[in-house]
């Protein structure tokens, strides 16, 4: 089965996960066997917060201040979006 992963229209990037459906900024995917949330970048990739969650339960960090790990495409191949809880 072909994946769209990443279509590059202008300088706006869709992505799609492994059923084709496209994903957006907030999206929740499974990932790995976890539910991830996406964030997008200040260059307009989709990606994952790269913080440690530990940290954040702690209130040692915020979302997102260690930066973004932007999406790679065996990561959309595998990922599925799901609905919001």
């Amino acid at each position: 089965m072909e994946t769209k992963s990443c279509i590059v229209e202008g300088k706006i990037n869709r992505y799609f996960d492994k059923n084709g459906v496209e994903l957006f900024d907030g999206d929740d995917v499974m990932l790995n066997g976890e539910i991830q949330r996406l964030y997008l970048t200040e260059d307009g990739n989709l990606g994952t917060d790269a913080t440690n969650p530990v940290l954040i339960a702690s209130g040692l960090a915020v979302v997102g201040e260690y930066g973004i790990y932007p999406l790679e495409y065996t990561d959309i191949t595998d990922m599925e979006n799901i609905e919001k809880i």
